[in-house]
């Protein structure tokens, strides 16, 4: 079985026997390829008796299974299971199975656990803790999960990290930091900002920030939000009023249900121990002002393994300013104004990879603009082509101007000289 260190391929085991065949000696081609005379044998006699079939993966289960438990045993642990509802040791007790093999048993047939089902009936009432059917927008802004995590905060020189336990280091009593996060469903790309409470309010001034963060990164639009049932997403009228103004939708999970949002509830983990908890803080402040190249590292050089590559260029090879940065590490430009767009993302079942797309224009919610009617950017007012066009080229003749001098505003935090 190939694993991410194997020195041959199919590929390149066909190349081995490709130059046996032609004559060469097989230990020279196996110190070629960097593996031993006997793999390269053993290769060789695979194809010679299976030709080329033989050079493909092969799991490493072995063929009989001589110690496992008989069916007529398993389905004993499964009927005592059914019948009496009582956990692997009892179980064991009553059929005489080990009670690590009858967990394995009911583990290998996906019983459901005994919290989870009725205790009258043994039927299933409570749902997973994991979503069945795993989901992916097709496009960048088609999505944005929203969520807040609570930090509790530092007090200055340091906290029981820095210190150890003890009652004169305590922290209590000086409150939270609240840690609004934002990510593309997409694209994974990331946006956080540490804000002093999670209101209504605030949870809207935030959406309004990373919508213009999206924007400046080539996510121009914005056309679903989906949070948790909060008090701040689901009553507040500014928050409402925010995601109306971008133009997009609001969608909630399933109530108690919060692996719905698992792309914002793994945000928040990879939050806390790559940037909250990876060093030791003096200060809230000094935790603070390490989020912001954090979030450049995680959208422009971290793999993420869900996408096999960085966020950004699942956005676009091309959406990543090539201009100075803030001291924080992020993009920046002049004025607050938009860097200019690349390229514009086709539409919905028009070209590309969406050509024969699930949904057709008529039934998607960007289709249902009359033709020629100016469109709403994520963050921007409505404007037409032209006009858009034009301010594009204007935004990057002044960024040109500026780029090595000064005047440049950081958009993790509107409005702060460079």
């Amino acid at each position: 079985m190939s694993h991410v260190n194997a020195r041959l391929t199919v590929h390149g085991r066909r190349l081995l026997v490709d130059r046996v065949a032609a004559g060469r000696p097989v230990a020279h081609i196996a110190a070629e390829l960097g593996v031993s005379r006997q793999t390269a044998y053993r290769w060789v006699r695979r194809f010679r008796i299976e030709g080329p079939a033989g050079l493909q993966d092969r799991s490493s289960r072995p063929h009989t299974s001589p110690g496992r438990t008989s069916p007529d045993r398993e389905q004993a642990v499964l009927d005592a299971r059914r019948r009496l509802r009582f956990g692997p040791l009892r179980i064991a007790a009553t059929t005489g199975v080990p009670a690590r093999t009858v967990a394995r048993i009911l583990r290998r047939h996906q019983v459901p656990r005994l919290a989870d089902c009725d205790p009258l009936t043994g039927t299933p009432i409570r749902a997973s803790r994991a979503t069945m059917t795993r989901y992916e927008h097709d496009l960048p802004g088609d999505l944005v999960h929203l969520d807040v995590k609570k930090l509790g905060r530092i007090p200055d020189g340091g906290g029981w990290r820095a210190h150890g336990r003890s009652e004169k280091v305590r922290g209590r009593g000086i409150g939270y930091d609240y840690v609004h996060v934002a990510i593309d469903d997409h694209t994974r790309l990331g946006y956080a900002e540490v804000l002093p409470d999670e209101k209504g309010t605030t949870a809207a001034g935030f959406l309004t920030r990373a919508a213009a963060y999206f924007t400046a990164h080539g996510i121009d639009r914005i056309e679903r939000v989906i949070t948790d049932n909060a008090f701040a997403y689901r009553n507040s009228a500014a928050f409402k009023q925010a995601v109306a103004d971008l133009g997009a939708s609001q969608r909630f999970i399933k109530p108690h249900c919060p692996w719905t949002n698992g792309k914002a509830e793994r945000f928040n983990r990879t939050l806390q121990t790559e940037w909250a908890y990876r060093q030791i803080f003096s200060s809230s402040t000094h935790r603070q002002e390490a989020l912001a190249p954090w979030l450049k590292h995680y959208n422009t050089e971290r793999i993420h393994t869900g996408i096999g590559t960085t966020p950004i260029t699942r956005v676009s090879p091309t959406s990543w300013p090539s201009t100075p940065s803030s001291p924080g590490g992020v993009w920046c430009c002049t004025g607050g104004a938009a860097p200019p767009r690349t390229r514009r993302r086709p539409a919905r079942g028009t070209s590309g990879h969406h050509a024969a797309g699930r949904l057709g224009p008529a039934h998607h919610p960007r289709q249902r603009r009359a033709a020629g009617a100016p469109r709403r950017r994520a963050g921007g007012p409505l404007d037409d082509d032209a006009g858009r066009t034009a301010s594009s080229n204007a935004a990057l003749g002044q960024l040109r101007q500026n780029r090595h001098g000064a005047g440049l505003i950081c958009l993790t935090w509107p409005s702060t000289p460079r």
